[in-house]
């Protein structure tokens, strides 16, 4: 998850300071937005004595990290300003300290309700997973998407929601289709929502819930008397007798009777 960090130092000699970098070492469940392990901050301006400077870095904090009280380790660099009759000279410093990092429990987005219909679906069905995400924090999110994810789907989708305004359900519907060829069995499906908070600072929250795939049962087709070929060709030609007859009397009786008793 990559959050924001501000950092504020101050000058507390008697000259003024120009040029600060700074560079922290990122160690355990810390990283920056590409995976390294160094990230760094620059304050353009002068510093004068007495007064503070804040910078700005982006951290990715790993999902499995403890909360509580992290200590990183930062560098600071800057240029000493020393000025004298008629010469101004830049003494170039350099300061190691230690740089408390709290991590806290808070989220900024809930997805809850989530439901899976049918609860049970045969290769190649389809389901319809539905639920609710709402923006928990204090201040506007804007560029939500929720994408959904299953080894037993063809393929993952997501859904472009925009912005969450705070406290307000947002309720969401995708109807995804299972594989073909996948086996029976329980698998997991992940929802996960992604937005900018109001630093332009990108989270992800997610969700977790089950698709059961169960064997596909054929209904037999219902069976049919196989009828001898000579039975068809009398029922036929009674049809046809009748047609012309009418109702027959006791001799197209009997001779019905008589012809087919003899098969």
């Amino acid at each position: 998850m990559n959050i924001p960090l501000y950092v504020t130092v101050q000058n507390i000699g008697n000259r003024t300071v120009t040029g600060l970098s700074e560079t922290l070492l990122l160690q355990e469940l810390f990283t920056n937005t590409s995976g390294g392990q160094t990230v760094q901050a620059y304050y353009g301006q002068d510093i004068l004595p007495g007064l503070t400077a804040t910078t700005h870095f982006i951290l990715n904090i790993d999902r499995n990290a403890s909360l509580g009280i992290h200590i990183l380790k930062m560098e600071a660099n800057y240029l000493q300003v020393v000025s004298g009759v008629g010469a101004t000279l830049y003494l170039n410093q350099k300061v190691n300290m230690d740089l408390p990092v709290l991590v806290t429990g808070t989220t900024y987005s809930k997805i809850y309700s989530v439901a899976v219909y049918p609860s049970e679906v045969t290769p190649g069905g389809n389901v319809t997973i539905s639920g609710t995400i709402v923006d928990t924090a204090t201040l506007l999110l804007s560029n939500t998407n929720i994408s959904f994810s299953s080894p037993a789907f063809s393929r993952g989708t997501f859904i472009f929601v925009g912005e969450a305004d705070p406290n307000v359900p947002r309720p969401f519907s995708v109807t995804m289709q299972v594989k073909r060829t996948v086996a029976v069995g329980s698998y997991p499906v992940e929802i996960s929502a992604s937005y900018l908070d109001s630093l332009g600072v990108s989270h992800i929250d997610s969700a977790k819930t089950t698709l059961q795939v169960i064997e596909l049962v054929r209904t037999p087709a219902p069976s049919t008397t196989e009828r001898n070929p000579i039975q068809i060709v009398i029922t036929a030609l009674w049809g046809i007798f009748r047609f012309f007859f009418g109702s027959y009397g006791s001799f197209g009786a009997l001779f019905f009777r008589d012809f087919t008793s003899g098969m």
